[in-house]
């Protein structure tokens, strides 16, 4: 049956969507209560694949209904045992298909966007990234992008301010090493630098002035 609905996604008419979104959600609530390892398999793992990988605009569409809606299925019902395997399902798909190397760079330059709302909602859902049961996937990610995400956390808008600051709450859980914030930390004081290249510059320069006056002496 799962497999039919996501066949009739790809219809152009959005009404025959929205019926089939109402289809998957009674048959969620009627599998055992959404609460099962087997709802994950049945339900979520092809709708998620299908939202992953299809490249039909509509079905794209029409998967991410049908997910949401499984999904609200399974957490009224108390799923918690589908939502850790579906959790470790998405991220094993996401690492497989290179996604997190698309997915993570985006949200970090949308932290920057000139629209509060996006920037808020970049932080979020990096919030829910770092949470992933297999964060060790995202220790490099973490090396390369903690600086910059510190950086955002004096955001003028306070509720953005907030969520970039629980963002960070969140990555600081991330296994990986800071390395690019150490170099953040020099690189974030370029006066400092080019105050100590001049202060030995000009002790260079004592040195030659010194030579220079004792050998005319």
């Amino acid at each position: 049956m799962v497999s039919s609905v996501l066949r009739r996604l790809r219809d152009p008419d959005s009404s025959v969507r929205s019926a089939y979104v109402d289809v998957v959600r009674d048959m969620s609530c009627c599998a055992s209560g959404g609460a099962s390892a087997s709802f994950c398999s049945v339900f979520l793992r092809p709708l998620s694949e299908s939202l992953l990988l299809e490249q039909d605009h509509n079905a794209q569409m029409g998967s991410a209904m049908c997910f949401a809606a499984a999904i609200e299925e399974a957490a009224a019902a108390g799923g918690g045992e589908a939502g850790v395997a579906l959790d470790h399902d998405l991220a094993q798909q996401l690492h497989r298909l290179g996604l997190l190397n698309l997915l993570v760079p985006c949200l970090a330059d949308s932290l920057a966007s000139d629209d509060w709302a996006a920037r808020k909602a970049a932080s979020e859902t990096l919030t829910h990234v770092a949470a992933i049961s297999n964060c060790h996937l995202l220790s490099g990610f973490k090396s390369s992008y903690f600086s910059s995400f510190q950086a955002r956390r004096f955001d003028k808008v306070k509720i953005v301010r907030e969520s970039m600051n629980q963002m960070l709450e969140a990555w600081k859980d991330v296994p990986g090493d800071l390395g690019d914030e150490e170099d953040h930390g020099t690189n974030s004081s370029p006066s400092q630098s080019r105050s100590s290249s001049a202060r030995r510059e000009s002790e260079s320069d004592g040195r030659l002035v010194g030579s220079r006056t004792s050998g005319s002496a």
